[in-house]
């Protein structure tokens, strides 16, 4: 039986903290099985308020992950990396968005700058399971928010240095704590980084 081209590059997965039997899926877009996988429909399109094809800041789609947090059931979290043409070069950035209500909103946008440069391969983002508002993503560094209400996302880590190296791969918070830590592998192994800790300390 053929797929549809859609279904085939999945690289995000995450259950409903609070229903095992709904199940998140990403690739180049974002789906939602509510049977345990034997049907899905998108999560995204106009009646949703984010349309892959017609994106801010006129990103073209890379790949898409996703996660979760048990904090906020009812939310779902998109880490977008898209990619666009500025000035006869092609850009890589990223959206951070949030389903809530069946509703996107991206919380933050950001293109490479410098240090700080984005890759289909360091797409990790995390979210406290204790803080639905407290959510971290990276590229070659940790870019969060500890409270997405009040405080603009910015760096969270040096390059290098200081407990810390460049290029992550995955973020992991601890579960059951009252004030987890956020575990980070990345190209020199695995940081872990304490709250709270202002801007690039902690880890």
């Amino acid at each position: 039986e053929s797929i549809d081209p859609e279904y085939r590059d999945i690289r995000g997965l995450a259950f409903k903290p609070d229903d095992s039997n709904t199940i998140y899926a990403s690739g180049k877009d974002i789906f939602i099985s509510k049977n345990s996988g034997n049907t899905w429909e998108k999560l995204t399109g106009t009646e949703y308020g984010l349309d892959m094809n017609n994106l801010p800041d006129e990103l073209k789609v890379r790949r898409i992950n996703i996660t979760v947090t048990p904090a906020a059931p009812e939310r779902l979290y998109a880490y977008i990396l898209g990619e666009k043409e500025m000035k006869n070069k092609t850009i890589m950035g990223a959206h951070i968005a949030i389903l809530e209500n069946n509703s996107w909103r991206i919380i933050e946008t950001r293109l490479t700058s410098g240090l700080t440069y984005f890759a289909d391969n360091w797409m990790a983002i995390a979210v406290s399971p204790v803080d639905a508002n407290a959510v971290f993503y990276a590229n070659t560094r940790l870019i969060g928010s500890e409270n997405i209400d009040s405080v603009k996302f910015g760096l969270r880590s040096p390059y290098c240095g200081n407990g810390f190296h460049a290029d992550v791969h995955d973020l992991v918070f601890q579960p059951i704590m009252n004030n987890p830590k956020l575990y980070c592998g990345n190209h020199g192994g695995v940081s872990v980084k304490s709250f709270p800790n202002p801007d690039n300390g902690g880890w």
